[in-house]
């Protein structure tokens, strides 16, 4: 699908249909959010009668006669006092299912002009909403069962030509956002830690300022990485560590370091998981490696002026005579080592080598990982937050800004000290999970985490409750939502700005 500006009315194109915004006031009909007053006869009625509220979501088709459009569509967009950049990606994603289900090809939309936001606001939740919600995953069906929605041109009305390049810009991140959908959704068989990699070696020869490289099996033996090496030991499919730097700006020796979790499958190991709980949706494991992969491809196609490295450890977490096992004990890259009370406790381990290992050899200015990590974050949380720990309180609350800026939102959680107890080993420096105590899983998983970073900036991201829905919502058409993208984005559009802006 593709999005364009318009100056004026005069000037669109014919389309299957015309959208108008409308807001809901607080008592009484809804007002629109549009200048002309070209449509006043064929929606004054419909207003007088009450047929069409502006509620958020709602739509009221008329057909119109003389109008280049066969049809017009009243969009309310909620309570204009509390206008945010999130309604409007969900008004639009009603929108979009609305059009695909009657084949519209093209629809243009009176750009709506709000008090509350700004027109890049306003931009920012329209685009997202169109993309996101137009996303479709069908490889894995039959081929007569594929349905490709047929909207392929949007086009705002009264947007200036200024904000071009901001168009740009939002497909740039949603096409992120949906390469991290495509790895999510992809077969576990298919995304292997292999697989992974050649994605990140197609990174070097498509973008110029991309170099990739790729730790082995053997390399990770030589490198010491011995719990990558310990959680995938039962898997017949090869481990990685994958290293995909962007250099956007040669005169900063510094990067910030992406860390996601690249656990391609879950089984829980020895531990396994229950049958009819969480393991169905363990492909799904890797949605933090897919989440680092999306923002490196939206920050080298777009050209950004920032140092980013994207470190992804992966492997498989599989059952067999070979896997690894509870009450083992294991050396980590950091030197210390770990019990196993828990090899469903996976994804922290290969986190902490991997986090050990960019701190000490990549130099990192700022330390970020994103994991499907604990179901304690959604017993915190739910899915509509994903959790924060972090080290440094700065850097905590710039990523709280991009999240509500981004639409995927952080709630902090403590690093609480008392809590370090749960690691307590008599074997081992430590335990990698709690075996008893009234203690919080989602905290306990960031104190592990937290030993293997020593004085970088570090935060993590528990993405678990986020990254995969139950069911496909609002402008989420699949169960996965590449949440991370947006988010790690605005945080490094905000990063840059304060360095002077690009």
């Amino acid at each position: 699908m593709k999005i364009i500006q318009i100056k004026s009315l005069q000037e669109r194109p014919k389309a299957d249909l015309l959208v108008l915004p409308f807001c809901q006031k607080k008592q009484g009909g809804p007002f629109s959010l549009f200048k002309t007053s070209l449509f006043q006869k064929e929606i004054k009625k419909i207003i007088e009668l009450g047929d069409f509220r502006g509620h958020l979501g709602e739509i009221f088709i008329l057909h119109p006669t003389r109008q280049q459009e066969p049809r017009l569509a009243l969009l309310g967009l909620g309570v204009e006092s509390k206008a945010c950049t999130e309604d409007l990606r969900k008004s639009c994603a009603v929108l979009t299912r609305f059009s695909h289900e009657r084949g519209f090809k093209s629809v243009n939309v009176l750009f709506p002009e709000f008090k509350k936001l700004s027109k890049q606001e306003s931009l920012r939740g329209l685009c997202e909403g169109f993309f996101l919600s137009s996303y479709v995953f069908t490889k894995l069906k039959n081929t007569t069962k594929k349905r490709h929605p047929q909207l392929k041109m949007i086009r705002f009305i009264g947007l200036e030509n200024e904000f071009k390049p901001l168009l740009k810009k939002h497909a740039s991140i949603c096409e992120g956002v949906n390469l991290a959908r495509d790895l999510v959704n992809e077969n576990a068989d298919t995304l292997n830690a292999d697989k992974l990699s050649e994605i990140a070696f197609d990174f070097q020869k498509k973008f110029k300022k991309i170099s990739t490289l790729v730790f082995d099996k053997k390399r990770l033996e030589k490198e010491n990485l011995k719990l990558i090496l310990a959680v995938n030991q039962g898997s017949s499919a090869n481990p990685a560590l994958i290293m995909v730097n962007y250099k956007g700006d040669p005169a900063d020796k510094k990067a910030t370091v992406l860390v996601g979790k690249g656990v391609t499958y879950d089984t829980g190991g020895i531990q396994l998981k229950a049958a009819k709980g969480t393991i169905v949706h363990m492909k799904c494991d890797m949605g933090g490696a897919a989440a680092v992969l999306g923002v490196l491809h939206a920050v080298a196609q777009l050209d950004l002026p920032i140092n980013i490295i994207g470190v992804i450890p992966a492997c498989e977490n599989a059952i067999s005579d070979k896997a690894y096992k509870p009450g083992d004990v294991y050396e980590s890259y950091h030197g210390n080592t770990v019990e196993i009370t828990n090899t469903d406790a996976e994804g922290r381990l290969i986190l902490a080598d991997a986090l050990a290992y960019a701190e000490k050899n990549l130099h990192p200015k700022h330390l970020i990982d994103l994991a499907t990590l604990t179901g304690g974050v959604i017993a915190a949380l739910g899915n509509k937050m994903s959790g924060l720990m972090s080290n440094d309180s700065s850097l905590a609350k710039k990523l709280i800004v991009s999240g509500k800026k981004s639409g995927e939102l952080l709630w902090k959680l403590p690093l609480f000290e008392d809590y370090k107890v749960a690691l307590r080993s008599s074997l081992a420096d430590l335990k990698n999970a709690s075996t008893g105590g009234a203690y919080p899983a989602a905290a306990v998983a960031g104190l592990f985490l937290q030993e293997f970073v020593q004085s970088t900036p570090w935060a993590h991201l528990d993405i678990a409750g986020t990254a995969y829905l139950s069911e496909p919502k609002d402008y989420h058409t699949t169960k996965a939502t590449g949440v991370g993208v947006r988010l790690v984005l605005a945080f490094l559009e905000d990063l840059i700005d304060s360095q002077g802006g690009y």
